[in-house]
């Protein structure tokens, strides 16, 4: 389903105040500027996903309402939950242009993209003022809290620079944006286009979103490792 934007997106104001939430949330890694970018989109993307709302990227009138809201106040684990919201996957759209932030709460940058090795999530990639750190965050080091990304290595904000900051690690690794708009191949029959990757808390591809001659689908990942990373149209295997 695809929710319309209302004219007022083309309002600066309304982007702004948009931004404004987006941004206190750890969702936009500026300050409010007025203009409905592809990082605000992503944002509103990302922010969509953690309340269950449908994710288009666009100001719209389900998002203005939610926006307005306070959030609420995250449920006690009951004996018998099992924590699941705590670990629910998180979709490559929506951890891209996510905020990330040190163990005391301050926010260092955004996810520019995910590292894979095999089927696995091991590290991502994040930017700061419009350049990537040297240095890929370790995918072990990102929290599990309702789907959003936090360091949790470090005490503080300088600490978590310094990680970051560190020798560049050689990791022969995918970057996970790669795979999107690569084929999926269900045997030697193309099935569609990748167009976004589900990773667990552990960082195990779940599944791929395949858009198809007859719509969307979700299909989960097969046993087969993902692609030699020299190759230069990358194929996604299906079970």
């Amino acid at each position: 389903e695809f929710i319309p934007p209302l004219d007022e997106a083309k309002d600066a104001g309304t982007v702004a105040r948009v931004q404004t939430r987006l941004h206190a949330e750890g969702f936009l890694d500026r300050p409010a500027d007025g203009r409905l970018d592809r990082a605000t989109r992503r944002a509103i993307a990302a922010f969509q996903a953690d309340r269950g709302l449908v994710v288009t990227g666009w100001v719209s009138p389900v998002l203005l309402e939610a926006i307005d809201a306070p959030k609420a106040a995250p449920a006690a684990p009951s004996a018998t939950s099992d924590t699941a919201a705590a670990v629910r996957p998180w979709s490559l759209s929506a951890l891209t242009g996510m905020g990330v932030h040190s163990a005391a709460g301050d926010l260092l940058g955004s996810v520019d993209d995910v590292l894979l090795r095999d089927r696995c999530a091991v590290a991502v990639i994040v930017r700061s003022g419009g350049t990537p750190y040297p240095t890929p965050l370790p995918w072990a080091a990102m929290g599990e809290r309702s789907g959003l990304p936090r360091v949790v290595v470090a005490a503080s904000a300088a600490e978590a620079r310094a990680l970051l900051n560190a020798d560049p690690a050689d990791l022969a690794a995918w970057r996970a944006s790669r795979l999107l708009g690569g084929a999926a191949m269900r045997g030697d029959a193309r099935v569609g286009v990748v167009t976004d990757l589900e990773i667990a808390a552990d960082g195990t591809i779940l599944g791929y979103r395949v858009r198809t001659p007859d719509g969307e689908i979700t299909a989960p990942a097969g046993p087969v490792p993902l692609p030699d990373q020299a190759e230069d149209a990358p194929v996604v295997l299906l079970p």
